[in-house]
């Protein structure tokens, strides 16, 4: 009976030469099958040269913004408000203290490191954002869990649907810590 026979190959890659003489990067998924007619081998080669050119610059441009955000201290973060998923950039959890992604509700145990005296002036402008108001940042402080005090500023952009409704909230933040400590000099 025909069927499956138990050889698999699935994303073997190798080089490989082309006619003109270039060295392209393929990928190989195979399956060997039992037929009537005796055992067959179904073979795709898939040449991945480009796919992998396009993983090293999004890899590269990755650590490019990394760097980058680690200098000026800057940190981001975007929120899908329509699964609720969000995603923090590594500088965005160092300038709030956290070494990873917080597990239980992300939204609430960042909100309860704002400093109490600056938690509700924080969330009233977070959700005038999300009203789709346009309202200046002010600046707040926050108390790592380490239990320093830093003082951070926040920007929002809020992106919505074609009808209006808020589909995604982006968010950048900065530790002003140094800047406002000089400024009060």
């Amino acid at each position: 009976a025909p069927g499956h026979v138990g050889r698999v190959v699935r994303g073997l890659e190798r080089t490989a030469l082309r006619k003109d003489g270039r060295e392209v990067t393929i990928e190989i998924n195979a399956q060997s099958y039992a037929t009537p007619d005796g055992p067959m081998m179904v073979t795709i080669l898939r040449n991945v040269t480009e796919r992998q050119a396009s993983e090293r610059a999004l890899r590269r441009s990755r650590e490019n913004l990394e760097i980058a955000q680690r200098m000026a201290r800057v940190g981001s973060f975007e929120r899908n408000l329509v699964t609720g998923e969000i995603e923090w950039t590594d500088e965005f959890l160092r300038i709030w203290g956290l070494s990873s992604r917080p597990e239980d509700h992300s939204i609430e145990y960042v909100t309860s490191l704002v400093h109490p005296e600056d938690r509700r002036m924080f969330t009233e402008a977070r959700e005038a954002v999300l009203a789709g108001k346009i309202v200046p940042q002010p600046d707040f402080r926050v108390i790592r869990p380490d239990g320093t005090e830093r003082t951070l500023h926040n920007e929002y952009k809020l992106e919505v649907d074609e009808a209006g409704n808020p589909i995604r909230l982006h968010g950048t933040v900065q530790d002003i810590t140094e800047r406002k400590r000089i400024e009060n000099e």
